[in-house]
């Protein structure tokens, strides 16, 4: 499967789940994003890396990204590529 591929899925998805049904704006995408990476820690804290739920909660964290860039039709194959080259 292509990354492309994996990201029209994630946001096919999210819209089958209404996550679109109003506008979300950027503002409120970081702080829906943050807030996944929040719990994140707060479960690292408690329980340590191994845990189910941090590694839900970082997935969460790159599924919210991976849907943005697909709502605003961001190419995040290319641009992960590019950061890569540059450093």
């Amino acid at each position: 499967m292509e990354f492309s591929d994996i990201q029209k899925m994630v946001y096919q998805t999210s819209l089958e789940h209404g996550w679109h049904d109003k506008n979300i704006t950027f503002g409120n995408f970081i702080a829906l994003t943050h807030s996944e990476l929040s719990k994140a820690l707060q479960e690292y804290r408690k329980c340590g890396y191994t845990s189910d739920e941090v590694k839900t909660k970082l997935a969460d964290v790159v599924i919210r990204i991976i849907d943005w860039c697909g709502y605003y039709d961001v190419d995040l194959e290319k641009s992960i590529l590019e950061k890569i080259c540059i450093q």
